[in-house]
């Protein structure tokens, strides 16, 4: 009886102690906002940053707040509200043009796999003249390369009306409503929306392949003052985008993928992982800045107005915290 008495109390000894030590290791973490776009494949190296351990390996626990309007994600970083953000880089390039204390500090997506998706009456682009396409923003490199897809099937800007609606999720629904004729979706929701009877017309990756679209930014007054949990951001994505190129790793990616992206079939994630990640290599950089993605961005910026004063794509970015968080890592 005493020897069961001794072997319970140690029991509960070690699981109090290792709840204590694993509430300890928690409360160690740096928690951090992270604010981004609406979840999606673009967010996919993300995902095992937070479910793999990446971030907790390197003393992170980040609050990631996804929202629905791409620019927010600038506000709140241009603000100090958020250290860091991910999303779109144009959007990182214009509010610095503005005076924005923001800069580009590293790479996600290097390549726009987006589909132009369409009501299933329209059969071509050119159907398109005198409807609505429901567009993320004015703004937007979405917007821009639209614009150039439809001028090189012979339809003009002015021969159809965008409509700002936001988020992917938004757009699709306009589109599934009749409130629009065509929208850009991202996989996996182009698959989903093929799936449910809306072809894709056009892909933005047949018209351009090196685009620096999407990357991470950090506010410099938070860069000068936490260089530190900067550097540890950046060797946490490193190693996911690694660890997601890997194809050891398919089944596991595929699964977070359904996880985190809501509606997500098992059909729809497999085929965003071969049209992504295998076919575009969308993750290729794994955390580098890439140059001729990023001067594609601003050319494109200044073609359509939205930097009027344009610099060497180099302005826009901090190299150094990818350099030290490389160096880190021992690659």
């Amino acid at each position: 009886m005493k020897a069961t008495a001794n072997l319970l109390a140690g029991i509960v000894f070690a699981l109090v102690f290792l709840y204590g030590f694993s509430h300890s290791l928690a409360a160690e973490l740096q928690s951090l906002k992270l604010p981004s776009t609406a979840p999606s494949s673009q967010d996919w190296d993300l995902y095992p940053a937070m479910d793999k351990g990446f971030f907790a390996k390197e003393g992170l626990s980040p609050e990631i707040i996804f929202l629905r309007q791409p620019p927010d994600v600038i506000r709140l970083v241009v603000a100090g509200s958020a250290p860091l953000g991910s999303g779109g880089v144009h959007f990182s390039m214009t509010a610095q043009e503005r005076g924005g204390k923001i800069r580009v500090i590293a790479g996600r997506v290097y390549t726009l796999v987006t589909d132009i998706v369409t009501l299933p009456e329209i059969k071509t682009l050119k159907d398109l003249k005198g409807k609505k396409i429901a567009t993320a923003g004015l703004s937007s490199i979405l917007t821009h390369l639209f614009v150039e897809v439809m001028e090189r099937n012979g339809v003009k800007k002015e021969e159809y009306q965008l409509l700002v609606v936001g988020a992917a999720g938004d757009r699709y629904a306009a589109l599934k409503s009749g409130g629009a004729a065509a929208t850009m979706l991202t996989p996996p929701l182009n698959f989903v929306a093929n799936d449910q009877g809306y072809p894709t017309l056009a892909q933005y990756s047949d018209v351009i392949k090196n685009l620096q679209f999407v990357g991470s930014f950090v506010n410099t007054d938070f860069a000068r003052s936490s260089p530190d949990i900067v550097t540890r951001f950046m060797k946490a994505m490193i190693q996911s985008q690694r660890w997601l190129n890997n194809p050891a790793n398919r089944e596991e990616a595929v699964r977070l993928l359904i996880k985190h992206v809501q509606g997500t079939t098992e059909q729809a994630a497999r085929r965003t992982y071969d049209y992504t990640i295998v076919r575009n290599k969308v993750f290729r950089g794994e955390g580098a800045i890439d140059p001729e993605g990023m001067k594609a961005s601003v050319d494109i910026l200044a073609k359509y107005g939205q930097l009027k004063d344009p610099k060497p794509w180099q302005d826009y970015c901090d190299f150094s915290f990818y350099e030290r968080a490389k160096r880190e890592l021992g690659f």
